[in-house]
């Protein structure tokens, strides 16, 4: 009876780790912008990441860029992309608080929001959850 529970409750803390891996927070502790990553495994297509902007400035969209992002499923090629050219209903001089955006990913080891402002690049989020 104890191992049956024992491993019921190992399954039950591995499954929930597993699938906890999947949404990732981070705490804002930037002054520039916080971002909640959530992950979709795939099997015939590209991967998908949810990248949701939870708090900081409101950028505006063509300021900010995510990379690793496929734009070639079948060529396995991978960009870095402009949340503007990511979605077609956002003016790229708007704002992205709160806003959600859907990219496909293969295996990077990383995927970055980048903030490029004045010539300058600066990594604002990234994620490694998928991993």
């Amino acid at each position: 009876m104890v191992s049956s529970r024992r491993s019921m409750l190992k399954g039950t803390v591995v499954g929930s780790l597993a699938v906890a891996g999947c949404l990732q927070y981070i705490p804002c502790l930037d002054d520039v912008a916080c971002f909640n990553f959530r992950y979709y495994a795939a099997d015939d297509l590209s991967n998908r990441l949810d990248i949701t902007h939870t708090g900081g400035e409101d950028l505006p969209a063509n300021e900010v860029y995510i990379t690793n992002v496929v734009t070639n499923y079948q060529e396995e090629i991978t960009e870095t992309v402009a949340w503007s050219e990511l979605d077609d209903k956002l003016d790229p001089s708007v704002g992205i608080s709160g806003e959600k955006i859907r990219v496909g990913i293969l295996f990077p080891d990383v995927v970055q929001v980048l903030w490029y402002q004045d010539g300058e690049e600066q990594v604002i989020g990234e994620t490694r959850s998928f991993r």
